[in-house]
């Protein structure tokens, strides 16, 4: 029940984080300049920035003072992995409903990001309900911090600054470090702890699910990176 109370709170605050920020930039000339979509596109974009902000500085800060939480996730949850994981849960469906309601990434490939939202929600939604696997779960949301600057750098392109800008460049350096650091790290070895405590799961259905959705989100780390490098290479867009 309290993991459900914050999921629901984390949905309503990042409502209201979006609200917020819609009325903060609104009459701005670049915002305005927007058209309609490429202007929700950027509102989801900096909600998103707020979610990553909070997630993967909470999941950092958790694995510094908890550090068995990376030697041993299978032995680690606690008040701690449980709320960050409801937290993001909240988020997460906070985020399903506002791609779909302004009906954002319907292009090609991007229709993943759906399936990825609705797998991660059931994931979560399923630790927190049966109190098990939260550690893997932080552990996995480290790669939030790598999300500051994939979701950053897509709020400072929509605000008209230059792809070949200073800032726009270096924070194309500093998203591949992070992903190197915080995203492909993290996820391997969630991977690897996974088949090491394989003989821990009394539950097969837990494990299969935990093992088979890093294998996607290990997937879809490579794609990330394989669109990132192909959007550069076609050239800045404002509408980016």
């Amino acid at each position: 029940m309290e993991a459900a109370l914050v999921s629901l709170a984390a949905l309503v605050f990042f409502f209201a984080v979006r609200w917020l920020i819609s009325q903060l930039v609104k009459g701005r000339g670049w915002f305005e300049t927007l058209q309609a979509q490429p202007r929700e596109l950027w509102l989801n974009s900096a909600a998103s920035l707020s979610h990553a902000l909070v997630s993967g500085a909470g999941a950092s800060l958790l694995v510094y003072w908890w550090p068995n939480i990376a030697s041993d996730p299978f032995e680690a949850d606690n008040h701690g992995t449980r709320t960050i994981v409801a937290i993001s849960n909240g988020y997460f469906i906070y985020d399903l409903i506002d791609i779909f309601q302004h009906r954002l990434f319907m292009k090609g490939s991007q229709w993943l990001i759906y399936a990825h939202h609705v797998v991660v929600i059931f994931c979560f939604s399923m630790a927190l309900n049966e109190n098990t696997l939260t550690a893997y779960l932080s552990l996995n949301l480290v790669c939030e911090v790598n999300n500051w600057f994939l979701h950053g750098g897509k709020v400072l392109r929509k605000t008209g600054l230059a792809a070949t800008s200073t800032i726009c460049r270096l924070n194309d350096v500093l998203f591949l470090i992070t992903a190197a650091v915080f995203r492909f790290a993290p996820h391997f070895w969630i991977q690897y702890k996974l088949v090491e405590d394989y003989n821990k799961f009394s539950n097969g259905l837990h494990f299969g699910i935990a093992f088979s959705g890093m294998i996607a989100i290990n997937i879809l780390n490579v794609m990330l990176i394989r669109d990132f490098f192909i959007s550069r290479a076609r050239g800045p867009k404002r509408s980016e």
